[in-house]
């Protein structure tokens, strides 16, 4: 309980909660819950705790393309994490989607690109030309 109680601190945070616990499978409940924490000041909100939802969101749901592309977004404009971190945030997020995801796949390779890591790059080229079809390639390019 000490655990959860360290990121649930409001009434808001309490009636989302429960309604989680009523309807879990409801992605709508979960995407509120995490807009209406990333709106509130980083006093009250902190970005461990956002990122705690968020991972708690993907446990629920490992597959949601459109939350993991918000939530990298939301990491690469906060610049809270190492490189390296977002690099292997990136790579989690590939795991889940064995085609398709090219917006990720894409801001994957930029991101690598502007690290000037050389073996970042290539993971990520790896990855882009796995998972996308032969058609995408040439935006890889």
């Amino acid at each position: 309980m000490d655990y959860i109680s360290r990121y649930v601190t409001e009434d808001d945070d309490i009636a989302f909660e429960y309604e989680l616990q009523s309807t879990a499978e409801k992605k709508v409940t979960w995407k509120r819950y995490i807009g209406n924490w990333k709106a509130l000041d980083r006093n009250r909100k902190p970005f461990e705790h956002i990122v705690w939802l968020y991972e708690r969101f993907f446990q629920e749901f490992p597959r949601d393309q459109d939350v993991w592309e918000e939530y990298i977004k939301w990491i690469m404009d906060c610049d809270e994490l190492s490189y390296c971190l977002l690099a292997d945030l990136f790579k989690r997020c590939l795991a889940n989607f064995s085609k398709g995801c090219e917006k990720v796949c894409l801001m994957f390779l930029k991101f690598a690109i502007k690290q000037y890591d050389l073996g970042l790059i290539r993971i990520a080229l790896d990855e882009c030309v796995a998972r996308l079809p032969r058609e995408s390639h040439a935006n890889i390019w």
